[in-house]
């Protein structure tokens, strides 16, 4: 099976989290983001994105609503680090940042006003899960993460009009 050229809109949407999750904690220096979850690095903080529970509705007999929930992981460390702590203390900063610019941007334009064009309605953001360690033993090599995670939701409304 080929890709298709160009990216689908979920994952279009996704790199576009990605540069608004880097705005948000552009003050505390360098951050980085990437659209998808298996991933870790040695630099923190840096976000990670995963594609939850999904669902379709019918909305007329030539459109789809389609409704994706998008899970952003927050890492500030990793167990065994010697950082514990400081990672959790540092969670206490990032979480009201991501909050605050997450809340405030339900269209979710960039600094540069790029409006994701994607989706006619606004996201639903939901809050941060606290303080968490997520354990990824067992996947390549990924060290258990201290971090928290912020979840969106995000519809598309897909037209299915066909030319007969």
């Amino acid at each position: 099976m080929t890709l298709p050229l160009e990216p689908s809109y979920l994952r279009r949407l996704k790199t576009h989290l990605c540069e608004i999750q880097k705005q948000a904690l552009a003050p505390f220096g360098a951050v980085d983001a990437v659209p998808y979850s298996l991933y870790f690095q040695e630099n923190f903080p840096y976000f990670t994105n995963r594609t939850g529970d999904d669902e379709l509705e019918d909305v007329s007999s030539d459109a789809q609503m389609r409704r994706y929930t998008i899970t952003m992981r927050l890492v500030a460390g990793h167990v065994g680090g010697g950082d514990e702590g400081e990672a959790e203390q540092k969670l206490d900063d990032y979480i009201p940042a991501v909050e605050d610019t997450f809340s405030r941007n339900h269209w979710l334009e960039t600094a540069d006003a790029e409006l994701l064009e994607l989706s006619p309605q606004p996201v639903e953001f939901r809050l941060s899960r606290g303080l968490r360690v997520f354990d990824n033993r067992g996947i390549a090599d990924m060290p258990q993460q201290i971090g928290t995670e912020f979840v969106l939701v995000v519809e598309f409304y897909i037209d299915n009009e066909r030319d007969y």
